[in-house]
């Protein structure tokens, strides 16, 4: 009997191990929910009163994101695509986004304008370099409680909402001076952004990243134009180098829209992950009459020749979860198996 309990203790270990490797593991929906540790501020959350949320960015931060709703999807005001904000503590004095806040943009996800069943994000990323403190305000119309019936007019009930603000307090940020270093001759893998934010490409070769929760907005050099012409293809990358020109539905579920008419910056924005990371890329060319015809490729790992440039997009899968569920259930399969023999073991 000693002999069998000394078995028994020996597989202890063993049990620890199962249990860790099944155990529920905590997971966010959202990469930006997983880097802060919480959750996206609501404005109806029940713990901010239910009619005010109220949010500080500071120094240190480029962004932060807000909801007007854990249920539905009501309507914000000012919309998104005005580039405007309310200011004053009543929060009803309209002011435009670019004057007060250069280079400050409120983004949202999933996209404005396209269907879906989830709340929206919205994502107010400030310029990342200098910037003066500035108040903002945006207001939710969120639906009243659904028992009060709201006007009827030609047959159909006007629904009646009430007001919740979102108070964002952006503190100011001084460009730090660093000392002057040599300029690198390697531009490879570089993300090259303007003081706005927005990444450029004029020479060499750059690398960016996007997600659904951060799209990447980009502009090409001046009097440079952008590879595919169609916002619906872009470059595939194969051997290192920019390829063929694919559809951009054929690598994930994205979207390439100029922010404004002529004004050159573009915004790609990802509706979905794929399940694979996934990398293609754009061009931007500067016509000129000694452009070689015969130059349709430009190899990621040398500078690109003439007046092109090269901007690698990357664009992170979700395989990973997967991969890390496979590898667990194979431990567990040889864990199972190894405790299982130690178990017969004990009453041979």
């Amino acid at each position: 009997m000693d002999g069998f309990c000394m078995k028994m203790f020996g597989l202890l270990p063993a049990f620890f191990i199962l249990v860790l490797a099944v155990a529920p593991k905590e997971t966010y929906g959202t990469p930006y929910a997983s880097q802060q540790g919480s959750k996206i501020p609501t404005c109806d959350d029940p713990e901010n009163g239910g009619l005010k949320l109220s949010l500080t960015l500071d120094d240190e931060k480029d962004y932060v994101s807000f909801k007007c709703s854990s249920n539905g999807d009501p309507a914000i005001e000012p919309s998104p695509v005005e580039s405007r904000f309310y200011k004053g503590p009543d929060c009803t004095t309209p002011a435009d986004l670019h004057t007060e806040a250069p280079g400050a943009v409120l983004l949202t996800s999933p996209k404005a304008g396209v269907a879906h069943s989830i709340p929206t994000t919205y994502t107010l990323k400030m310029a990342s370099e200098d910037r003066k403190p500035v108040e903002l305000c945006y207001v939710c119309k969120l639906p009243k409680d659904a028992s009060e019936h709201g006007a009827v007019l030609h047959n159909r009930v006007i629904q009646k909402t009430q007001d919740c603000q979102v108070h964002i307090a952006v503190k100011a940020r001084q460009k730090t001076e660093v000392p002057e270093q040599p300029e690198s001759e390697d531009k490879h893998d570089e993300e090259n952004k303007d003081p706005t934010g927005v990444t450029v490409c004029s020479d060499g070769i750059h690398a960016a990243t996007a997600s659904p929760e951060t799209p990447l907005t980009f502009r090409c050099g001046a009097a440079m134009a952008i590879q595919p012409k169609s916002p619906k293809d872009v470059f595939e990358i194969a051997d290192n180098n920019c390829g063929k020109e694919v559809p951009l539905a054929s690598m994930l579920d994205a979207t390439l829209e100029e922010r404004a008419p002529s004004s050159g910056e573009y915004t790609l924005t990802v509706n979905k992950a794929a399940a694979h990371n996934t990398a293609f890329c754009y061009k931007c060319v500067k016509p000129s009459p000694l452009t070689h015809k015969g130059s349709a490729q430009s190899s990621l790992g040398a500078e690109a020749i003439g007046k092109e440039c090269v901007l690698k997009v990357s664009v992170a899968g979700v395989s990973e979860s997967a991969v890390s569920v496979s590898s667990m259930s194979k431990a567990f399969a040889l864990i199972a198996g190894s405790a299982a023999l130690e178990f017969v073991y004990a009453f041979v």
